[in-house]
């Protein structure tokens, strides 16, 4: 809860700061369409949930730490004020930090997801909603059996700003679900991430 009320709260400061730059750009609406690239930055929290009938000794599976990586997109402005895209990122798990790490036979090396975006426009900023795919890689840990690339669900939200007339920044919450059975544990196991981070693009 204390992590997402802090996503909140940071969402709404960039919020602040798009309502106050400037949108003197000519033809603000149509510099949303077509590609971009970025990177990206922030903080991310995972952790493994086991059923509620498995007793769990520790906190097995808590992590938490700073994430880097990049994106790429396509956006098409399908009315005055509304945007509709598709946009994939991948991202490095840095530092991790976990009271459970020594008791988890598993530690996160990387995320990533392909996503829908639909968002409303007005001048120079955006406020969108995505979801799609997600992808998680996960290291063995103490001679634990490797596991393939895990798969599930991305949902998130966030703001979007242009600085300049090809330049955009962002500010993204993003949630994350996977079902994690063998050999993370047994049937009915799930994981999470959520992270917060910002971003900057460049257009084309």
């Amino acid at each position: 809860m204390k992590f997402i009320l802090r996503s909140a709260v940071a969402a709404l400061a960039l919020g602040a700061f798009a309502g106050n730059a400037n949108a003197d750009m000519a033809d603000v609406p149509s510099m949303w369409n077509g590609f971009y690239v970025g990177g990206q930055g922030g903080y991310y929290s995972s952790e493994t949930i086991f059923p509620s009938n498995i007793l769990v000794i520790g906190d097995t599976g808590l992590g938490e730490g700073f994430t880097a990586g990049g994106y790429i997109g396509y956006n098409q402005m399908i009315s005055e004020h509304w945007l509709a895209g598709i946009e994939g990122d991948y991202n490095a798990a840095f530092d991790e930090i976990s009271t459970g790490k020594k008791n988890s036979p598993y530690e996160l090396d990387a995320f990533g997801s392909l996503r829908a975006r639909i968002g409303f426009v007005h001048d120079s900023t955006l406020l969108f909603v995505t979801g799609g795919l997600a992808l998680a890689d996960f290291s063995p840990t103490g001679g634990a059996p490797s596991v393939d690339l895990e798969v599930g669900y991305a949902v998130g939200a966030g703001v979007e700003q242009f600085v300049t007339e090809n330049m955009s920044v962002k500010l993204e919450f993003l949630y994350m679900g996977f079902d994690l059975d063998t050999p993370f544990g047994p049937p009915g196991t799930d994981g999470e991430i959520a992270t917060v981070r910002g971003g900057f693009a460049f257009h084309f």
